[in-house]
């Protein structure tokens, strides 16, 4: 059974994710393409580290109790 902390956690981390992700697009369209570049390569690892302890998460709840 999936904790609800772990959802609260998730669902606020997705929140910042999102916020960074139209910051970067804002860099990326108008001030710097460089830096936006960055931030949203930095939000992808962000992400994929996001959905790696999810994963982990998942695949631990779904082991059988010893």
């Amino acid at each position: 059974m999936v904790d609800s902390r772990l959802l609260v956690r998730l669902d606020a981390l997705l929140g910042v994710f999102a916020l960074a992700v139209v910051v970067a697009a804002f860099y990326l369209a108008t001030l710097n393409p460089f830096v936006g570049a960055l931030a949203l390569g930095a939000v992808g690892v962000g992400l994929y580290a996001l959905l790696s302890y999810v994963r982990g998460f998942l695949v631990g709840a779904a082991d059988p109790p010893e």
